[in-house]
């Protein structure tokens, strides 16, 4: 008795996931269906947009092939030419082969024209972290040259002590040379907030996370021990002697409402720690580089 207990007990968690999916499928089908009226009508920056997120919710080879076509209708052959290369490893791996072969023609067509940064350090500078919008390049990509998408673009250095950042416009073709300069003020940032509020957010989210399933897994717990206080009322007389059938489900009730009241203490301290990320990311200071701290050349 006890071993079926505890079976369904599982089958109630395993069920679960399945809902999550379905949840997951469901908004990743309305994003995409969103992004391609975007498209057709020429929005291309919204359709982009609903695309990822759709790839995000849901990851699709046929969403990531209308994300690379979108990025390549936007103006962005950068972004276009990652999303063909990633989606023809993955298209190969799925024994998809028109997939891949077309992804890998339409980034072999994009390779040769693509904007390139080349960020010149020079040897007395050790970078430890290097973004461009954000977005985290591992510093052996240094020793080459970067494709970037045309336009505007945010490049954080940082080295042990120093912390700095400039703004850089990238052309539509050909190469934009950086060369990195360590500014006199950018030596002042170990005195500062250096906490990196986008990582601090990000944090923030995996927190919010790691909440919400606690409080989901103690919502399911909780509701297993009301279903086998029950029983256990039922079973059991007010002097505490049960059947067997009422000993098996007053066990099984303490456990679970012992897993949800640690559930929902994990799920109360998650939350308070992802709010409190999300404060000192809103909070945290970069010190900015000095106007001619790094010099760009064409």
């Amino acid at each position: 008795m006890m071993k079926r207990r505890m079976l369904g007990l599982l089958l109630v968690l395993a069920s679960s996931a399945p809902a999550f999916a379905q949840t997951n499928e469901a908004m990743g089908e309305k994003l995409f269906r969103e992004a391609q009226d975007e498209m057709k009508a020429g929005h291309f920056a919204e359709a982009c947009a609903k695309f990822a997120a759709s790839n995000r919710a849901d990851a699709q080879l046929g969403t990531l092939l209308n994300l690379a076509a979108c990025h390549e209708a936007q103006g962005k052959p950068a972004s276009a030419w990652t999303d063909y290369t990633t989606l023809a490893d993955l298209a190969t791996k799925a024994h998809d082969d028109a997939r891949a072969d077309y992804a890998r023609k339409r980034a072999t067509a994009l390779e040769p024209t693509l904007p390139q940064l080349d960020l010149r350090v020079p040897a007395s500078i050790t970078l430890t972290d290097v973004s461009i919008d954000d977005q985290h390049l591992a510093t052996a990509t240094l020793s080459t040259t970067i494709p970037v998408d045309p336009g505007l673009h945010t490049i954080s250095l940082a080295t042990t002590t120093a912390h700095w950042t400039q703004s850089v416009t990238i052309g539509a073709t050909g190469k934009t040379s950086l060369d990195v300069h360590l500014p006199g003020a950018a030596k002042l940032v170990g005195a500062e907030n250096t906490s990196d509020g986008a990582g601090l957010r990000r944090g923030a989210r995996a927190f919010l996370g790691l909440g919400a399933a606690s409080v989901v897994i103690a919502s399911v717990f909780g509701l297993v021990a009301l279903a086998e206080k029950g029983t256990v009322d039922g079973d059991c007389t007010k002097l505490g002697v049960c059947s067997t059938n009422g000993y098996d489900a007053s066990f099984v009730a303490r456990a679970s409402a012992w897993v949800s009241t640690i559930g929902f203490g994990l799920g109360i301290a998650f939350v308070a720690t992802s709010i409190g990320l999300f404060v000192a990311g809103g909070k945290s200071k970069r010190i900015a580089a000095a106007p001619h701290g790094l010099a760009i050349v064409f």
